[in-house]
């Protein structure tokens, strides 16, 4: 979804996106919020909703997540890897910040889901070393975890644990 919605924008960029829910339906961007909404999303310039509607989704794309996170080092609290360009930014993050929970804290049930991210910068064409530290946690349930790239902290993404 982040990605479609990075498309969509064009020239601005996302700079906090909260799930509110998970759906088995296709979504709609909306500059109004609605009862069914899926996600708020926030640019520099104004505020969208990811709108659930009728429609079941129809087609998934693999994503190897293990595959793109095999060359990550976990030391301690903190995960890094450098970017792997056969992925997007977005997806080399969640699946870097999803190694990283499991390792810690893998749940008993349920699993780590994206929940929200948070940057003042745009970084859609980021290149280079990525960290993730994780840094407030509530066993099983929640984490934040800050992001840094080239050493430099940038964003935050928040994961909790729930059925997908």
């Amino acid at each position: 979804m982040f990605n479609s919605v990075s498309a969509l924008l064009k020239d601005e960029y996302i700079s906090d996106i909260s799930f509110r829910k998970t759906t088995k339906c296709q979504c709609v961007l909306s500059t109004e919020k609605g009862n069914n909404t899926v996600a708020i999303i926030k640019t520099p310039k104004q505020s969208y909703y990811l709108l659930e509607s009728n429609e079941l989704i129809n087609d998934r794309y693999d994503f190897d997540e293990d595959g793109l996170v095999e060359n990550a080092k976990v030391s301690d609290k903190k995960i890094s890897m450098t970017l792997n360009n056969n992925f997007s930014y977005i997806e080399n993050i969640v699946a870097l910040t999803k190694k990283l929970n499991n390792t810690l804290d893998k749940p008993s049930s349920g699993k780590w889901l994206f929940g929200q991210y948070k940057s003042e910068h745009d970084l859609i064409n980021f290149d280079g070393l990525i960290e993730i530290e994780s840094n407030k946690r509530i066993t099983s349930r929640f984490s934040e975890n800050l992001i840094y790239l080239n050493g430099v902290l940038k964003a935050k993404i928040m994961f909790i644990v729930g059925e997908a």
